[in-house]
């Protein structure tokens, strides 16, 4: 029998203090209570390897430190969240993001483009940020490669990223633009719980990743969720194309009993899996169209089980010689029958 926590693994999770914004806040909201460390512990290495994930707020006084172990605690496999200000240390430790930052005057309400699948199911195609305060920094141009989940447009049409994260070593890093305390509909509180919950659940996405990729499937979306115990999520909606297969993977972090309830488009149960080991493994063949899932939290040692759920699905690339789609480990191609390895 595991015992009940009232509070979520305080060992793993760090934040510095709140400044013109404050992620803190949202972790105690979802009942973590990370540790509050200083800006002057990102120098050290010592203080930060105790810790699988480290919140860094915007503030003043990030805009000028070092924080010169933040690199080898992402090398070595932390995850690293960064917000507004805290990309001028990203800029000083990071060699691909020097001078790749830029300051906005901007202030106020702004539309902006959800490119991530899993948070485009959770938040919609689009969402109104606030920008409280001018000044606040964007990437404005790229030399590395990073996941964008949302972005701005400019006038001329290009776009630039808000959110997004890249992986560097064993880790992870994620930006965001715009700040937490901000954001007050209920669109935006999804977002900033998902803007918690992703760091943390960094270390278990990139596990169910290796796993789909020694099966030679790759992740193609990530769904991040929170339920208590005996709650069933919402349903979340994935889709399935003529002849393909998914794999989908069910991961947490701490100790939980689950199961997984998956819908076919029609609206019945195609399967159900449970388990206390992860992650859960579904294979899901079958007619095309919107499929789902539903997860259900039997029995958790903490009071909120924060999950991911990745959809995994074979590759695809075009024939050279015809434009057919194939998968990216055909030999030859079904349609003009020539080989292509």
């Amino acid at each position: 029998m595991w015992s009940s926590k009232s509070k979520q693994n305080l060992s793993t999770i760090a934040v510095t203090p709140s400044g013109y914004d404050d992620i803190g806040q949202v972790l105690r909201h979802l009942d973590y209570v990370p540790d509050e460390i200083e800006i002057s512990d990102l120098d050290r290495v010592d203080s930060l390897k105790k810790y699988k994930t480290v919140f860094v707020n915007c503030s003043a006084e990030i805009v000028s430190a070092n924080a010169s172990a933040i690199n080898s605690f992402v090398q070595a496999g932390g995850t690293l969240y960064a917000s507004d200000f805290a990309s001028h240390p990203i800029e000083r430790n990071f060699s691909n993001f020097k001078g790749a930052f830029s300051a906005s005057p901007f202030v106020g309400r702004m539309t902006t483009y959800v490119s991530d699948l899993g948070l485009k199911e959770l938040i919609g195609a689009s969402i109104h940020l606030n920008f409280d305060l001018g000044s606040w920094r964007y990437l404005s141009f790229v030399y590395q490669d990073i996941r964008v989940y949302i972005q701005g447009r400019k006038k001329g049409g290009t776009s630039y990223p808000l959110l997004f994260s890249f992986r560097y070593g064993a880790g992870t890093v994620i930006f965001t633009s715009f700040h937490n305390h901000a954001q007050v509909t209920e669109k935006e509180r999804q977002l900033l719980e998902f803007l918690a919950l992703r760091p943390v659940l960094s270390r278990v996405a990139d596990e169910s990743t290796t796993v789909l990729q020694a099966t030679k499937l790759l992740p193609q979306v990530e769904f991040v969720d929170k339920i208590r115990q005996g709650e069933w999520s919402s349903l979340r909606g994935f889709d399935l194309y003529l002849g393909e297969y998914a794999k989908l993977l069910l991961n947490w972090e701490g100790q939980a009993k689950v199961e997984m309830m998956i819908l076919r488009p029609d609206g019945s149960v195609h399967t159900m899996v449970r388990g206390e080991k992860p992650p859960l493994k579904v294979d899901v063949a079958g007619p095309m169209g919107k499929w789902s899932y539903r997860v259900r939290a039997i029995q958790i040692s903490l009071p909120v089980l924060a999950y991911i759920v990745t959809v995994g699905k074979a590759g695809f690339t075009k024939c050279p010689f015809c434009g057919y789609r194939l998968r990216t480990e055909a030999k030859f191609c079904n349609s003009c029958g020539r080989p292509v390895r």
